[in-house]
């Protein structure tokens, strides 16, 4: 299994998740991108095709916990729906 691994600030975690990737036989790239903001959401799929020629799944799993809730439902806004 190829995998792109995107993670906004934990790179350690990244590197783990790509360790665990590496120890079923795959192979993994780390890639560090907001996904809230549409440029680095352009450049996640951009490296995905750079590393393996195309996407075949994607899961979204973002997530965030800013300060205050009008914080909040501006940022999820922005992941959701861009």
């Amino acid at each position: 299994m190829d995998c792109i691994v995107n993670y906004a600030s934990n790179v350690a975690a990244a590197e783990e998740v790509k360790g665990q990737i590496a120890q079923l036989g795959g192979r993994a790239v780390i890639v560090q991108a907001d996904v809230s903001l549409s440029g680095d959401r352009q450049r996640l799929v951009d490296e995905a095709y750079a590393a393996f020629g195309r996407v075949d799944l994607l899961v979204n799993n973002a997530g965030s916990r800013p300060p205050s809730a009008r914080i909040c439902w501006r940022r999820a806004r922005r992941v959701s729906i861009g």
